[in-house]
């Protein structure tokens, strides 16, 4: 079985080093299946944040409040 790139691809949602964790927790919140967001700087991508590390982060003593003003 073949399949084109086309078939498999999927759009991302992407996201700055820059940006702060509250909009990605938003984001997580609004999309319940979203898995994880691109980190990218000038369009390339140079990280990734997955939603079981980033809930993880974020249940640990004081995570909440520590992360969510903070930029990834």
């Amino acid at each position: 079985m073949q399949l084109a790139i086309g078939e498999i691809v999927e759009k991302v949602t992407k996201v700055t080093p820059y940006t702060k964790c509250e909009e990605v927790y938003k984001s997580f919140k609004e999309i319940p299946s979203l898995e994880g967001v691109v980190v990218c700087l000038n369009e390339v991508p140079v990280g990734l944040v997955m939603n079981t590390h980033f809930y993880q982060a974020l249940s640990t003593k004081y995570g909440f409040n520590l992360f969510m003003n903070r930029g990834l």
